[in-house]
């Protein structure tokens, strides 16, 4: 039997709120700081591993190979380099973009899957 001390430590670690989160094989920088970032804020880690769309193939019923209009519009909004310029009608996303947009795809699934956030 383990002391009543130990128990509780463990029950409260159960306790803690989970944070998922998106990570290329490759960032481990990435994976260090949000341990990091865990341990101060007491929160429960899941790491996601992201897709690497230079590396993954990611279906276009999936992810577009094209901004839509909406997400430029948008993206003009926070974009101070785009402001008073020309947005082109069809902008191509990068495979890495494309991985980004595929992981989080993925993540939203999970959470809806497990209805967690």
């Amino acid at each position: 039997e383990f002391p009543p001390a130990l128990m509780r430590k463990l029950a409260a670690l159960q306790r803690r709120p989970l944070a998922r989160f998106l990570n290329l094989a490759q960032a481990t920088d990435r994976q260090r700081a949000m341990a990091r970032l865990a341990l101060v804020t007491n929160l429960a880690l899941e790491r996601i591993e992201a897709f690497d769309g230079n590396i993954v193939t990611i279906p276009s019923s999936r992810v577009s190979f094209y901004w839509s209009e909406a997400a430029r519009s948008l993206n003009a909004k926070f974009d101070t380099s785009s402001r008073g310029t020309q947005v082109a009608t069809s902008v191509p996303m990068s495979p890495s973009e494309r991985g980004c947009a595929a992981s989080h795809i993925e993540l939203w699934g999970k959470a809806a899957r497990d209805h967690k956030p």
